[in-house]
């Protein structure tokens, strides 16, 4: 397997959007966003920002006097939900991948062992499907769409097709059935957009997967690992790219529509009158 050394494109300093021939891409992890149901996600935020507050108290002296529109609520907000642990779930899940793509380079990682089981179920369920990784973290835009993003791995397939697999870790004592049926819509989304999209280069612009010694991934069909964090397991689910593309498009859609502005503030009547009065 191969990691690309490719000149990544430049990013937005402010929300982390790459640049694609001189136009800012939405990232394809956050194109879900647009249609997803992110109310669930919402009162997490909200209970982790009060665990925080309640466990931090100088925290809320720092809010003192505040006024409603300081700038400084947002920090405040957000240190109070990292103090929560809130950041904990993704800095342990860029740790599993980087395990893993140890492991598919051919070494042996180093770690805690949680991380080590979950790195090695990973390995493990690759071997009992017949999946070859064969790159790691290549980085493709979708030109139409305008979306673009880096991918965690491209296999071969027993039946010789290349396919985006990309690994998620989830909540400790969830399934995959769980994972499927909250995060089903993100994941097909995000992984059309891959499978549709073309390698890009920050010094060469789009080049052809055959340029970079890859093949095209499938169109129709493509692979998430669920790794419930910490559990030494892994679960394959099946995602359809054809549905997810609809998807894809549908969202870019409501996006282009929240932009929109189908209302327009009303003059006030202008008093008229006559020579009569």
């Amino acid at each position: 397997m191969k990691r690309l050394e490719v000149a990544p494109p430049q990013r937005h300093k402010g929300n982390d959007q790459p640049k694609v021939e001189g136009k800012w891409y939405t990232r394809a992890s956050a194109l879900p966003k647009a249609i997803d149901d992110a109310s669930g996600l919402a009162k997490w935020a909200e209970k982790k920002v009060a665990e925080g507050l309640v466990n931090n108290p100088y925290l809320i002296d720092a809010a003192q006097g505040l006024a409603p529109d300081d700038y400084r609520w947002g920090n405040i907000a957000a240190e109070a939900k990292d103090l929560a642990g809130s950041s904990d779930a993704a800095e342990y899940g860029s740790v599993v991948h980087k395990a893993t793509e140890i492991i598919d380079a051919g070494k042996i990682p180093t770690g805690p062992a949680d991380v080590i089981a979950d790195a090695q179920a990973y390995k493990a369920c690759c071997e009992a499907l017949e999946l070859k990784p064969l790159a790691a973290e290549v980085f493709v835009a979708d030109g139409t769409l305008k979306v673009a993003g880096s991918f965690d791995r491209l296999v071969e397939c027993p039946d010789g097709k290349a396919r985006i697999l990309d690994i998620k870790t989830i909540k400790r004592g969830k399934d995959a059935e769980y994972a499927s049926r909250w995060n089903g819509v993100k994941y097909s989304i995000q992984l059309a957009v891959y499978a549709n999209s073309k390698p890009y280069c920050g010094t060469r612009g789009f080049v052809e997967w055959s340029e970079i010694g890859l093949p095209e991934p499938a169109t129709d069909r493509a692979i998430v690992f669920a790794i419930p964090r910490g559990s030494g397991e892994c679960q394959p689910i099946d995602i359809d790219l054809w549905q997810g593309y609809e998807l894809a498009q549908l969202a870019v859609r409501v996006r282009e529509a929240r932009k929109s502005r189908p209302a327009t503030p009303q003059l006030p009547h202008q008093q008229l009158t006559t020579e009569e009065g």
